[in-house]
C-alpha cells in the first residue's frame, strides 16, 4: 500500500483575514481536487494524503495580493526485509506501511528540481505598480493612524483521534510577511528523528537539524524561496519534505506619479519600529509555547532583549532579536508552566501571555501487562568424556525456570549414583559429571518426565563444546595499520564464518572466511588512513573489536613458551613447568598431559604474562607422561616423562680421542686477558706459544674440543659476554658463535666436539641453552623462573647436570636432554654447586657451601651415595683425571692454598704441592700422570706441573705478566674457568 500522510492548513491571526482562499489536492494516478478555503482566526483543517502527495494552498489578504503555496512529501519506509529494523508488533500501529520507494507511484522523492519557483512568480519594478519594490521602498512607514496588522500565530493544531503520533515527526511550515519574504518553520512534533538537513534555496543555504520533541527553528528567506526537509524515523528510511511560497503585494493608493524613493532618500522620514507580539500554545499535549514578535513599523536600530517568565513570575528564557520592517521573528519555549508571559525591557508595550492550561501534556496510557512467561524447555545430552567419566548437559530452551527440579543419574544396573537439583534461566545450561565403572549412565528427572539422556560409556569420547570467538583490535604501526587478533577459546567451529573490516565512515575495506579449531587464532591486518577500524561478523553478532587509529602503538613480541617436565617422587608424581619466554600471552591457551596410550590425564587453560611460569603436578602410574602444549599457530611441544621414577643415570665412559700435549691458560701478556696455548716447556728451544684469541677485550673460560680441533671462549668485545670459537691450531682467527644483546657465559664443548653448551641470562634471568657450532641452531633446554648455571656434560651426550636455586638454595638437577626430563639429585638445606660428571660415567662431583664453608663431595651414580671427600670446609677447583678414578682439588685447610689429589681405588688422599704460597688451579694432563697448576712461588703467578701424587714442581711458564687458569686437557675444568 502507499504510505499516507497527514496534511494540516492553519490560519494563524496576523491581524488581517484570509479572502478567495482555496486548495488543491494533487496524489499520484489520480486527478487533483480543488476546494474552498474559508478558515477563521486561528482555524485549521486536516486530511491524510499520499505520502507522495502535492498540496497547494493560495488566498489573497488585505495587504498580499496573492499568495501561493506548495508543500510535497515523500515518505519511504524501512525495507521489510531488514530483521534488525522491522518494528515489533507492538510498535507497529499500521501494517499496511510496509511499502518501499519504488512502489509509490507519483513524483521523484527528490522534490527540489520540480519544485523551484519559476522566474515568472517574482515580482519586478517595472510589472508592479506604486512604490519601487526595492527594500527602501518597501520600508518607507505608513500614516500612524493605519492599523498595523498583527501576524498572529495559533500552533495549536486540530485535536482528532487520527493525529496520534508513533513515530519521529517533522513538521514544515511556511508563511509569507508583508515584506514579501518568507517564514520557514521546522518543529519535532513528536518521537525521534535522525540524519536531518534542511536546503533553502534563496537565500542559497543548508544545515543540519537537531531538534527533541517540541523543539523548533525558524529561517527567513525570500517570498518565492523553495525549502525542503530530509530526515529518517524509526519506521521510516526517508522523508522528504518541501514547501514553496509565491507572495505579491497589492497595488498600493499611491500615485503612479509619486517620484521613486530612491530620488529623495534624504527627506523620507524614518519611522520608528512598531512592535508586537501573539503567544499561543503550540500544541496540544506538547507543553510548548510559541510566541511570533513582528515589527509592524521601521527597521529596529539595534537588538532588543526579550524574557520569557513563567506562571511563578520566573525566568526560563532570555535573548535579544532585531527585526527589519514587516520582519518577523517565531520563539518557542518548552515546560510544564500552566501560563508564560513575553516581555521586553527595550519596549514596554511588548507584553503578551500563552496561556497553556489546552496544553497540558496527558499521561500515556497505561502499558499492556506483559504476557505471561514462557513455560521452561528442558533438554539433556549425556557422553562418556573421558574413561570412566560421564558428562551431561542440560539446557534450558524455554523460559525462566520458576523452581528448582531435580535430576537422577542412574547406572546400567538401575542403582542411582547421583542426585541433586537445579534452576535454569532461559538459555541457561548446567553441566554434570559422573565417574564409575559403568557401561551406561542415564540421566532423568522426576520433576519433568522428558528430560532423559543416556552416556554410552563402552566407547568414550570428548564431547565437542561449541567455539567462543573473542576479537581484539589496536594500531599497530605508523603507517595506518590495524591488527585485530580473532581466537577461538571453545571448540572447533564446524562451520566458516565471515568477517567485515569497516573504516570510520562505514565502508567495508577487507572481508573474508574463517575457521578455527578450538585454541587457534587468526590474525587480520588492513592498511588505510581511516581514524578507526572495526570488525565485525554476521555469523556471530557478539564478535566485534575496534582499533582506534589515533593512538597507535608498536605491536607486542609474540608469546615463545617452552616446557619441561620433571620426576619429583618415586611414587610417581611427575611437575611440568610452562614458561612464557616471550610477549604476554593475550588469549588462554590449551595443555593436556596424556600417557603413552593417548589416555587424557589432566587438561585445562592457562595464560601467562612474558616471564611467568606455570607449575603442573600430575600424579601417575604410566611410565610416560606428555605435555602438549596447543598455541595459536596450533603448534605443540612435548615433554616426554620416559619413567617417572629415579632414572638410571650411569652412563657408558667417554670414547678415547686422541689428546694433544699443549696447555691452554689466560695470561695478560698482551695488558689485557687473552687465551694462549703453549706446546712445550716455556724457555726450551722446541716450546711454541699461539695466542688464540687475539683482541683488546677480556677474553676468557676457554674449553677444549674432545678431539683437539676447537676452543670456545667467552669474550665481551661487542659490549655484552658473548662466545666465540677459534681453531687450536693457533690461527688467532676467532668466529662468533652467539649474538643476543644479553650475556652468554661459561661454555663446554659436548663430547661430539660440535654442540656447546652454555648459560645466558636473555630471559631476565640464567637459563641453560645449546647451540650447534656448524649450523648455529639455538635450543633452550630450561626455562626455570630461577637461575640454572654451570652445566657439565655426561660423557655419552645424553645428560647435562647443573646447578639451580628453584627450591630456594642451590641443589644438583640431572636433564635428560633427548627427552627433556629433569631429575632432582640433590635435596639438603645447604647448597650443592659446580657439579662435574666422571669421564667413567660413574661418578659426579660438587661442592657443598654451609655458609661459606666448602668442601668435596661425590655421589654414585648406581646407588645414590654420596661419599665426602673433604671436611675442612676450605676445598675448591675440583678436576676429574682423565680415566675418573682419580680428582685432584686445592684447599686451604691449614691456612696455606695447595693441591691435593684423591685416589677412589685405595681411598686415598695425597697432597701433591707443600710450598708455603698460593697453588691453585690444578688440572690433569692427557695421560693422567702429572698436574698443571697456578703458583705465585716466582713472584709472579706462572703455570707449573708437578706428579700427581706430590714432589718436586716445574716451570711450564716464565713470563713476568700474570699466567694462570690452565687446562692441560681437553675438559670444563673449574679451574680453568677462573673460578
Amino acid at each position: 500500500m502507499q504510505q499516507r500522510s497527514l496534511c494540516d492548513i492553519h490560519h494563524y491571526e496576523h491581524r488581517r483575514s484570509v479572502e478567495r482562499g482555496s486548495y488543491t489536492v494533487s496524489e499520484p494516478g489520480k486527478s487533483p481536487v480543488t476546494n474552498s478555503l474559508n478558515l477563521g482566526s486561528n482555524q485549521s483543517i486536516s486530511f491524510n494524503a499520499a505520502g507522495n502527495a502535492t498540496v497547494t494552498v493560495n488566498y489573497s489578504t488585505s495587504q498580499l495580493d496573492n499568495v501561493t503555496l506548495s508543500a510535497i512529501g515523500t515518505c519511504l519506509p524501512l525495507p521489510s526485509s531488514t530483521p534488525s529494523r522491522t518494528p515489533t508488533a507492538s510498535r507497529t500501529p499500521r501494517p499496511t506501511h510496509t511499502a518501499t520507494s519504488t512502489a509509490t507511484p507519483g513524483p521523484s522523492p527528490t522534490p527540489t528540481n520540480t519544485r523551484t519557483p519559476r522566474p515568472t512568480n517574482t515580482a519586478t519594478s517595472t510589472a508592479t505598480p506604486g512604490p519601487s519594490p526595492t527594500p527602501t521602498a518597501s520600508r518607507t512607514p505608513r500614516p500612524t493612524n493605519t492599523p498595523t496588522p498583527t501576524r498572529t500565530i495559533t500552533l495549536t493544531p486540530t485535536v482528532t483521534p487520527t493525529r496520534e503520533i508513533v513515530d519521529g515527526q517533522l513538521d514544515l511550515q511556511v508563511f509569507c510577511n508583508t515584506d514579501l519574504t518568507a517564514t520557514f518553520v521546522i518543529r519535532n512534533i513528536s518521537g525521534t528523528v535522525s540524519d536531518g538537513t534542511y536546503t533553502l534555496s534563496d537565500p542559497a543555504q543548508s544545515g543540519a537539524i537537531n531538534l527533541q520533541p517540541g523543539q523548533s527553528t525558524s529561517i527567513v528567506g525570500a517570498g518565492y524561496a523553495t525549502m525542503t526537509v530530509t530526515y529518517k524515523t524509526s519506521f521510516l528510511s526517508s522523508v522528504t519534505l518541501s514547501v514553496v511560497g509565491s507572495c505579491s503585494r497589492r497595488p498600493t493608493a499611491t500615485p503612479s506619479n509619486t517620484p521613486e524613493p530612491t530620488d529623495t532618500p534624504t527627506h523620507t522620514p524614518v519611522p520608528p519600529p512598531s512592535l508586537s507580539a501573539t503567544g499561543a500554545c503550540s500544541g496540544v499535549n506538547t507543553g510548548i509555547a510559541t510566541f511570533i514578535i513582528t515589527n509592524n513599523g521601521g527597521d529596529m536600530p539595534k537588538p532588543y532583549t526579550y524574557n520569557i517568565t513563567d506562571a511563578g513570575g520566573a525566568v526560563v528564557q532570555t535573548g535579544t532579536f532585531q527585526l527589519v520592517a514587516g520582519g518577523s521573528t517565531v520563539i518557542t519555549v518548552t515546560g510544564s508552566s500552566t501560563g508564560y508571559t513575553l516581555t521586553s525591557p527595550d519596549d514596554g508595550s511588548l507584553n503578551v501571555t500563552a496561556d497553556m492550561t489546552t496544553c497540558i501534556q496527558i499521561p500515556p496510557p497505561p502499558p499492556p501487562p506483559p504476557p505471561p512467561p514462557p513455560p521452561p524447555s528442558l533438554n539433556a545430552t549425556g557422553a562418556c568424556s573421558s574413561n570412566g567419566v560421564a558428562t551431561f548437559i542440560i539446557t534450558n530452551n524455554g523460559g525462566d525456570m520458576p523452581k528448582p527440579y531435580t535430576y537422577v543419574i542412574t547406572d546400567a544396573s538401575g542403582a542411582t549414583v547421583q542426585t541433586s537439583t537445579f534452576q535454569l534461566d532461559a538459555g541457561q545450561s548446567a553441566t554434570v559429571t559422573v565417574s564409575g565403572a559403568s557401561s551406561l549412565y542415564t540421566l532423568s528427572s522426576p520433576d519433568d518426565n522428558t528430560l532423559t539422556a543416556q552416556a554410552d560409556m563402552t566407547t568414550c569420547t570428548t564431547p565437542p563444546s561449541a567455539p567462543d570467538l573473542s576479537a581484539t583490535g589496536a594500531c599497530t604501526s605508523n603507517e595506518g595499520e590495524a591488527t585485530f587478533v580473532i581466537t577461538n577459546n571453545g571448540g572447533d567451529m564446524t562451520t566458516p564464518y565471515t568477517y567485515n573490516v569497516t573504516d570510520a565512515n562505514g565502508n567495508v575495506v577487507s572481508t573474508a572466511t574463517f575457521q578455527l579449531a578450538a585454541g587457534q587464532s587468526i590474525t587480520v591486518s588492513v592498511t588505510g588512513s581511516s581514524s578507526t577500524y572495526t570488525l565485525t561478523s554476521p555469523n556471530d553478532s557478539g564478535l566485534t573489536a575496534r582499533a582506534d587509529m589515533s593512538a597507535c602503538v608498536e605491536p607486542p613480541p609474540p608469546p615463545a613458551l617452552t616446557a619441561t617436565g620433571v620426576c619429583t617422587s618415586n611414587e610417581g608424581v611427575a611437575a611440568f613447568i610452562i614458561t612464557n619466554n616471550g610477549g604476554d600471552m593475550t588469549v588462554a591457551y590449551l595443555y593436556t598431559i596424556t600417557d603413552s596410550s593417548g589416555n587424557v590425564i589432566q587438561t585445562g587453560t592457562f595464560q601467562l604474562d612474558a616471564g611467568e611460569s606455570l607449575n603442573l603436578v600430575v600424579s601417575s602410574s604410566a611410565a610416560e607422561l606428555i605435555l602438549t602444549i596447543t598455541d595459536a599457530n596450533n603448534f605443540t611441544v612435548r615433554a616426554a616423562m620416559t619413567d617417572c621414577r629415579e632414572p638410571d643415570l650411569s652412563v657408558a665412559p667417554a670414547e678415547p680421542e686422541p689428546c694433544i700435549q699443549c696447555l691452554v691458560f689466560h695470561t695478560f701478556r698482551d695488558d689485557n686477558l687473552e687465551v694462549y696455548r703453549l706446546d712445550g716447556i716455556e724457555g726450551q728451544p722446541d716450546a711454541k706459544l699461539y695466542n688464540l684469541s687475539k683482541d683488546e677485550a677480556v677474553d676468557s673460560r676457554p674449553s677444549r674440543a674432545p678431539n683437539d680441533s676447537w676452543v670456545v671462549f667467552q669474550s665481551n668485545r661487542n659490549g655484552n659476554v658473548e662466545l666465540y670459537y677459534t681453531d687450536l691450531a693457533g690461527s688467532g682467527e676467532a668466529i662468533r658463535l652467539t649474538e643476543t644483546q644479553s650475556n652468554n657465559t661459561n661454555p663446554m664443548y659436548g663430547p661430539d666436539s660440535q654442540t656447546v653448551v652454555f648459560q645466558s641470562d636473555r630471559n631476565g634471568r640464567f637459563d641453560l641453552f645449546t647451540i650447534d657450532q656448524q649450523t648455529g641452531k639455538e635450543t633452550q633446554v630450561t626455562s626455570d623462573p630461577a637461575d640454572d648455571i654451570n652445566p657439565y656434560y655426561s660423557p655419552d651426550l645424553k645428560w647435562l647436570v647443573f646447578q639451580s636455586n628453584r627450591n630456594g638454595n642451590w641443589d644438583i638437577f640431572v636433564l635428560n636432554v633427548e627427552t627433556g626430563n629433569l631429575y632432582q639429585l640433590t635435596d639438603s638445606p645447604l647448597d650443592e654447586v659446580f657439579p662435574a660428571w666422571s669421564p667413567n660415567g660413574k661418578q659426579i662431583s660438587f661442592l657443598t657451601d654451609e655458609d661459606g664453608a666448602t668442601d668435596l663431595n661425590v655421589i654414585d651414580l648406581d646407588t645414590r651415595d654420596v661419599k665426602r671427600i673433604t671436611t675442612d670446609g676450605r676445598t675448591n677447583n675440583a678436576t676429574w683425571s682423565p680415566e675418573g678414578d682419580r680428582i685432584a682439588y686445592q684447599s686451604e685447610r691449614n691456612g696455606n692454598l695447595d693441591i691435593y689429589s684423591y685416589d677412589f681405588t685405595k681411598d686415598k688422599e695425597y697432597r701433591v704441592t707443600d710450598y708455603e704460597g698460593v697453588d691453585s688451579g690444578p688440572t690433569w694432563d692427557c695421560g693422567g700422570a702429572n698436574l698443571a697448576f697456578t703458583s705465585i712461588r716466582d713472584g709472579n703467578p706462572n703455570i707449573f706441573q708437578v706428579f700427581w701424587q706430590g714432589g718436586p714442581a716445574g716451570n711450564m711458564t716464565i713470563d713476568p705478566a700474570t699466567d694462570k687458569w690452565s687446562q692441560w686437557r681437553p675438559s670444563n675444568d673449574v679451574s680453568s674457568t677462573g673460578h
